[in-house]
């Protein structure tokens, strides 16, 4: 009678434990690259359990044909990444009772590493740039004036001291790698000296033109300590051969007035 008792009681546990599939380890969100696949797992308990997997496209879960076991391999669809498609499996067991699992998204990705670039704006002494960089998720600038900027920041501007040259990078990165781009920004432009004079090129290697609307009636040139260069010119040109590499001002007396400028001297 006791062991009577003792198997009812059991068979009766056992038919409220598994009344309906229980799922005990649910699907998790996964990322494919372009053109390759993951697995997604559900695990649950119950009596002859059957496996439906359903997709969201968007316009709410459907069945997917043939993913009736309890591990599904998806696949990217082909579409332009970056895209997502949430999964679910509704497990049923032999007496058509059924449970649904939470749901996975499969996020596809490129999986592409960065491309870096930027454009930038000169405003007297300001610059202002913009990254045009591909596939970048994080950023750092540096200004080349002793300032950068790690703040993953699109569009920054740095304010510079002197009328210079500055090499300024730009690093991109994300999860498939990184790139970096180098840029020399000039300040020195081919600006006016005055309304009537003008000199170029600035930069300038071997030779610096003077071209003015009034008669010039000397030039001098300094150094960055105040120094007069002695350099041969014949008033509408400096040969600039034994100059060092360096900044320069640029004095131009005309008739009309006493013109400054700086300049810059590569080699």
């Amino acid at each position: 009678m006791t062991r009577l008792i003792l198997t009812f009681l059991l068979a009766t546990a056992s038919t409220t434990l598994f009344a309906q599939p229980v799922v005990t380890t649910n699907p998790k969100n996964v990322t494919n690259c372009i053109n390759s696949c993951s697995d997604l797992t559900v695990k649950a308990v119950g009596d002859g359990l059957q496996y439906q997997w359903q997709m969201d496209l968007g316009a709410g879960f459907m069945n997917v044909s043939g993913a009736i076991n309890d591990t599904f391999n998806v696949c990217d669809t082909g579409a332009a990444a970056p895209y997502t498609i949430d999964y679910r499996c509704v497990v049923i067991d032999q007496n058509g009772d059924s449970a649904t699992s939470l749901v996975a998204t499969m996020s596809v990705d490129s999986c592409l590493p960065p491309i870096a670039d930027f454009t930038y704006t000169v405003n007297d002494l300001e610059v202002c740039f913009t990254s045009t960089s591909q596939n970048a998720e994080t950023l750092i600038w540096n200004f080349g004036n002793g300032k950068t900027n790690a703040n993953n920041v699109t569009s920054p501007c740095s304010d510079y001291d002197v009328v210079w040259q500055y090499d300024v990078s730009l690093f991109a990165f994300n999860d498939h790698g990184s790139d970096s781009v180098l840029k020399t920004i000039s300040l020195v432009g081919l600006d006016e000296v005055s309304s009537t004079t003008k000199i170029f090129p600035n930069p300038a290697s071997d030779v610096l033109y003077i071209q003015s609307m009034t008669q010039i009636k000397s030039i001098r040139m300094f150094n960055i300590n105040g120094d007069v260069v002695e350099v041969g010119s014949n008033r509408h040109q400096i040969d600039l051969s034994k100059a060092a590499q360096g900044l320069y001002t640029l004095e131009i007396e005309t008739t009309e007035a006493i013109s400054h400028k700086q300049i810059m001297v590569t080699r």
